[in-house]
């Protein structure tokens, strides 16, 4: 339990944060002022369950 702790303590929090708004806003469909607006709506979304483990 200690070991977790002190592991958990030593994660850098906002590089984690940084990665995770990466991962999840690359999935969003494109704006209105991108040429590829509205061609995008047959994409696929990612997958429902994401497991990462960030160093």
């Amino acid at each position: 339990m200690a070991a977790t702790a002190l592991n958990t303590a030593m994660t850098d929090k906002v590089v984690a944060g940084r990665k995770c708004n990466a991962f999840v806003l690359s999935d969003m469909p494109v704006g209105k002022y991108s040429p590829d607006y509205g061609k995008d709506q047959n994409l696929e979304a990612g997958k429902s369950y994401i497991k990462a483990t960030v160093k």
